[in-house]
């Protein structure tokens, strides 16, 4: 009975490393695959979770970020084009701060988040955020701190999207990243 159960789960891993080869190869060979990498989560872990991955459609483009900074970052946002060409936008945090927009070129994906934190009541929060590009193009604002974080996406991913914990403010933030495919 247990070598039974022991050449079931060899069975089961073998095809599941299978599966994920395929997907992998699949993706160079110029189809579409819809893997998903959860980036680093930058910040403290209290708050609402706010996750685009619920929010976000198949067929959705990511075609631009924004966010609202004052001395602290006070919200954060993904602009989507969905399949019948209709603008939708997300955004999580607070409503204060100044709101800037990095709408998206042709073959321009998004490939870096930098994130400073600093402490306020006692807790974690995000002070200073830089988005960057492929076409080293930016968005950033807030305060910069030596407590600082950054991720770059994998070779051939993109971002898709942000995920973290927010109040009145955003209190962390990661990065959602996609095959680029």
């Amino acid at each position: 009975m247990v070598r039974l159960f022991i050449q079931v789960m060899v069975t089961g891993a073998l095809l599941a490393c299978s599966y994920y080869n395929q997907l992998a190869t699949a993706a160079f060979a110029g189809q579409p695959v819809h893997t998903q990498i959860a980036g680093k989560e930058f910040g403290d872990k209290y708050g609402g979770q706010f996750d685009y991955r619920f929010s976000k459609n198949f067929g959705d483009i990511l075609k631009g970020v924004t966010i609202s900074t004052g001395k602290r970052v006070d919200s954060i946002g993904v602009i989507f084009q969905t399949p019948q060409h209709k603008q939708v936008k997300y955004s999580y945090g607070g409503d204060g701060g100044n709101l800037q927009t990095l709408m998206l070129q042709q073959r321009e994906r998004i490939t870096g988040i930098e994130a400073h934190s600093t402490v306020k009541d006692g807790r974690k929060r995000i002070s200073f955020i830089k988005i960057s590009t492929n076409l080293n193009r930016s968005i950033q604002g807030g305060t910069k701190t030596d407590d600082v974080d950054k991720e770059d996406a994998e070779n051939g991913f993109q971002l898709m999207g942000f995920y973290g914990r927010r109040g009145d403010e955003v209190n962390s933030v990661g990065a959602l990243w996609q095959h680029a495919g």
